[in-house]
């Protein structure tokens, strides 16, 4: 054999060997993914969210992230392909496509953390033509019970800022760098009104509008209706580390639809 063609041949020969490598080094986080995906198209989201990472989870819960699979049609899959591998130190990466059980091919990019020895899923992210999805499970609002939640929690403390006087109260609800300032002049407004609306710390509002802006603000309204008042409270969050912040609130309270509002909007 010519010494050209044992070089050849010794170069294919290392080039299987570096690609068998990259195969074996990062096979750890292909079966998580494997395994995540798996799971999902079973039903079985006790087991999905396991593989998932402790900084995800603080982000999103199991709801929420099973309502991501499902708007992707991420819980049908039946076969993944990456063209893309990468581990380095506690970190990794896949990259390529998901195919479903209808045949289409959804692109796809998984990050990976090493938590006690096992890896976890710490991004799960959906591409389009390379433009990131905007549906992402984080993106997604609340379940109706928390919506529920929030709006009343944030009306009490509301409510009690102003019988106290003391917008610090409500200013808990906002992210950490907001000020009275931030509350404008509708606060000082609504205070006329604060007897009228303790009676609303008592009820659970009903949701009247609940949308997600491809922003990530969600908007959310609740309305009241308690000794013959009309109120309706409109607050607009976003998520700052893993939690929902006000960024925006408009109340009205009214007796009757003759009656001139009280209104504030920030």
């Amino acid at each position: 054999m010519k010494t050209w063609q044992k070089v050849l041949i010794g170069a294919v020969v290392a080039a299987i060997a570096i690609v068998a490598l990259i195969f074996w080094a990062t096979g750890g986080i292909a079966r998580t993914a494997d395994d995540f995906f798996s799971a999902a198209k079973a039903g079985d989201m006790d087991s999905a969210y396991a593989l998932t990472s402790q900084q995800l989870q603080e982000g999103t819960s199991q709801e929420e992230l099973g309502r991501f699979l499902h708007a992707s049609k991420l819980d049908q899959v039946i076969e993944t392909s990456w063209s893309s591998r990468s581990i380095q130190a506690d970190t990794g990466t896949l990259e390529g496509t998901a195919t479903t059980g209808t045949g289409a091919k959804i692109p796809l990019r998984l990050e990976f953390v090493k938590e006690g020895g096992e890896w976890r899923i710490i991004l799960l992210k959906k591409t389009v033509a390379g433009i990131e999805d905007s549906n992402s499970a984080v993106s997604l609002p609340p379940l109706p019970d928390e919506q529920r939640r929030m709006v009343l929690q944030d009306t009490r403390r509301l409510i009690e800022a102003l019988i106290d006087n003391n917008p610090e109260h409500f200013l808990k609800g906002w992210p950490e760098e907001a000020t009275v300032e931030n509350l404008g002049e509708g606060f000082s407004t609504l205070r006329p009104f604060a007897d009228r609306m303790v009676a609303l710390a008592q009820q659970e509002p009903k949701i009247s509008a609940a949308a997600m802006g491809k922003d990530g603000v969600l908007l959310l309204e609740g309305t009241y209706r308690v000794a013959g008042d009309l109120a309706i409270m409109r607050l607009e969050y976003m998520k700052f580390d893993g939690a929902w912040k006000i960024v925006s609130y408009n109340y009205k309270i009214s007796a009757d639809p003759d009656t001139d509002p009280g209104e504030t909007e920030e």
